[in-house]
């Protein structure tokens, strides 16, 4: 919980004026290389002094403050599309009797959604706003230390082109004062949590994805991540997260529902004994070795556009398979120990960088290993459990130092999402496998091909697009 001030100016400009203190701004490429820049970039944000002097942001929590209640659409894009955690900020204040750059701070997360807007009380209520689908956002600023008083013929004009671009100027902010300014914004900051986490349309919309993942899974014996990263993607994208960071933390979420829902699978197919547990046992450890470089490395290093890529290759692939339904023919033994801990680490890590839980891998090759369909098909699920739980815990080393803006986030994950969803499909999936014994699903697999072609046009869409 943390006190917030309203945004005035926003200027993006490179080599920043000389100041007594070297500058600490290079940005670093924290999501993947999806943050790289070809060279350091410096805001300029205006503030009024006595609304957040770079001395009161020096005491506060963290030294640490939302910008708050920009409420210009290019403004907002530039915090939306082009701030990075790291980019310099050059603190200036301004409407005051000695207006200048009085110190350095830096961009400490991506743009997420600006409570104030939600907020009636608020002189940025925007009643046109709804947390489901939020207007405006804001980043956090974070202080580096005080300079001299520069003004701002010292700094390089901004221009419009080139790498010096220019916000349009939002009008000053001149409105009555607000008392809760500063001093008392922790109760909004703790607002914030509760309406992007538990606010009512955002529970529904997970509460559905969940039910309808849990059921398809279980009537079609199908991965849910097919369907729950894109419109996980989606619904990160319409609160303000970028494509690139918002398809990894989709893949990550949907593999960690896996944890839950493979173990109501597991124990089913165990009680009627077609789980081989010899082969649980020898794939296990590559399945873990695979998830985890998977998980902790490659998936952390990698642009979110090309995940997007991958993915939507999955999901074609896969489809494509449902809607021929062809079964490899078994045409020889399963290998040794060793080629078994090879074949886990293939699993584990494709599995890892597309939020599956191996199956599409899995059955396949044990079924071309000569091991019966049903057994191949119940072994399957008892191993995406650990491809889930080594998975999981990649993506939150992985993403560790990321500051996603986005509350209830852990790593990569989602925490409220993954909770919502997988406490959904656990209920919903028993009752698809139910209605798949009581009807030919077929049929019914070939038009859900037809969907998955669609969900993979749209992941291509987002990776090719950005």
């Amino acid at each position: 919980m943390r006190p917030s001030v309203r945004g005035g100016h926003l200027f993006l400009c490179h080599n920043p004026p000389p100041v007594a203190s070297p500058s600490p701004f290079s940005p670093l490429p924290v999501d993947g290389g999806d943050d790289r820049v070809a060279a350091p970039r410096h805001w300029l944000m205006k503030i009024e002094p006595d609304e957040c002097s770079i001395d009161d942001l020096a005491r506060l929590p963290g030294q640490t403050v939302p910008w708050t209640g920009v409420r210009n659409y290019q403004a907002r894009n530039f915090m939306r599309d082009a701030m990075r955690i790291g980019d310099g900020v050059l603190y200036y204040h301004s409407s005051c009797p000695a207006p200048g750059i009085a110190g350095l701070a830096e961009v400490a997360s991506l743009a997420y959604p600006d409570a104030t807007q939600f907020d009636a009380a608020s002189p940025s209520f925007d009643p046109k706003s709804s947390p489901s689908a939020p207007r405006w956002l804001n980043v956090d600023v974070r202080f580096v230390c005080r300079t001299r008083l520069l003004g701002l013929a010292a700094a390089p004009p901004a221009r419009a082109g080139g790498h010096a671009a220019v916000a349009p100027r939002q009008p000053a902010v001149h409105h009555p004062r607000d008392p809760r300014r500063v001093a008392g914004r922790a109760g909004a900051a703790g607002r914030t949590w509760i309406r992007m986490n538990f606010d009512l349309p955002l529970i529904a919309e997970l509460l559905l994805l969940g039910s309808c993942t849990g059921f398809l899974a279980g009537l079609l014996g199908i991965g849910g991540g097919m369907l729950m990263v894109p419109f996980i993607t989606l619904i990160l994208d319409a609160r303000g997260i970028g494509a690139g960071l918002g398809v990894k933390m989709a893949i990550a979420t949907s593999m960690s529902t896996i944890l839950f829902t493979s173990l109501s699978s597991v124990r089913a197919h165990h009680r009627r004994g077609a789980v081989r547990w010899d082969l649980v046992r020898t794939l296990a450890p590559g399945i873990v070795i695979g998830s985890l470089v998977a998980g902790a490395g490659v998936f952390a290093l990698l642009r979110g556009q090309a995940l997007a890529l991958v993915f939507g290759l999955f999901v074609a692939f896969s489809a494509t398979q449902m809607l021929l339904d062809k079964k490899p023919k078994p045409t020889r033994q399963m290998p040794g120990a060793a080629g078994r801990v090879a074949a886990g680490s293939v699993i584990g890590f494709i599995s890892g960088l597309v939020g599956a839980g191996g199956g599409f891998i899995s059955v396949p090759f044990m079924t071309w290993c000569n091991v019966a369909i049903h057994n191949a098909v119940a072994t399957s699920a008892a191993l995406g459990f650990p491809i889930a739980l080594a998975s999981t815990v990649g993506y939150v080393i992985g993403g560790w130092s990321l500051d996603t803006g986005l509350p209830g986030a852990l790593g990569y994950l989602w925490l409220p999402a993954l909770g919502v969803i997988a406490s959904a499909s656990v209920l919903t999936a028993p009752l698809g496998a139910r209605t798949a014994h009581a009807m030919n699903v077929a049929q019914l697999k070939r038009v859900f091909a037809l969907v998955l072609y669609g969900l993979a046009a749209y992941m291509l869409n987002k990776a090719l697009r950005g």
